[in-house]
């Protein structure tokens, strides 16, 4: 049985508020790997070391809806990126419904509507300061505002879904939670937390620059791969 924090009904609702899909993945890459149904495979292609998942024959029984599918998606050798494709992305946040709708319900997650309306405000208040700025110092830097204010609005777009009382509830599930690798830490943190564990081979390749070295670049990292 996967326990979860007080307040939510599994680890997975907690990635999934904090992170969307994309974190419920990460999680569930690591809980596949923990329990022996998931391998981290190394191969040397030249100059670098190029690290995969894929599914071992050992197959636990009782898998939540979401580690079927990412199970079922390493029948084949997969890098940790391509576990983050359109196609997986779209396929788990059809499984996260249930998750989305509860998150919802109780105003942990913004509506799509409130959260449009929100980044409109950001995009506004942005062109406003642009405009103040034009009067005082002229086109290019009343452009150069309005673009900055752009980007942090897009950049802050994933973290405004998260209501202020999601907020709450995400700060009072981490009391009493032990920082060990463990699926409820995970889903809370993130898989950073596992960068000095049996298991900091993880993080290592959802991170940009684990994609830019099996992309090609040289191999910066000797970690230990849970399952090699």
């Amino acid at each position: 049985m996967i326990r979860a924090a007080s307040g939510f009904a599994d680890p997975y609702e907690i990635a999934y508020l904090r992170g969307g899909p994309a974190e419920v993945i990460r999680l569930a890459v690591f809980a596949l790997n923990e329990r022996g149904a998931l391998e981290i495979t190394e191969r040397r292609e030249l100059l670098s070391k190029v690290r995969r998942l894929r599914q071992t024959r050992q197959v636990p029984m009782g898998l939540a809806p979401v580690e079927s599918a990412v199970h079922r998606h390493a029948a084949q050798p997969r890098r940790a990126v391509d576990m983050l494709g359109r196609e997986r992305l779209a396929e788990v946040e059809q499984i996260c419904a249930p998750y989305r709708l509860a998150l919802l319900e109780r105003g942990y997650l913004r509506s799509a509507w409130q959260h449009r309306q929100l980044m409109l405000t950001l995009l506004l208040l942005g062109i406003a300061a642009g405009l103040l700025v034009l009067p005082i110092a002229g086109i290019w830097p009343a452009v150069l505002v309005m673009a900055v204010g752009a980007i942090v609005c897009r950049w802050w777009a994933p973290v405004l879904r998260i209501s202020g009382r999601g907020r709450r509830a995400l700060r009072q599930a981490e009391t009493g939670i032990d920082e060990g690798p463990n699926m409820t830490a995970v889903a809370l943190w993130g898989l950073n937390i596992l960068e000095t564990t049996d298991y900091d081979a993880l993080p290592l390749m959802f991170s940009a620059s684990a994609r830019r070295s099996n992309d090609g670049g040289t191999e910066e990292y000797e970690g230990h791969a849970h399952g090699r």
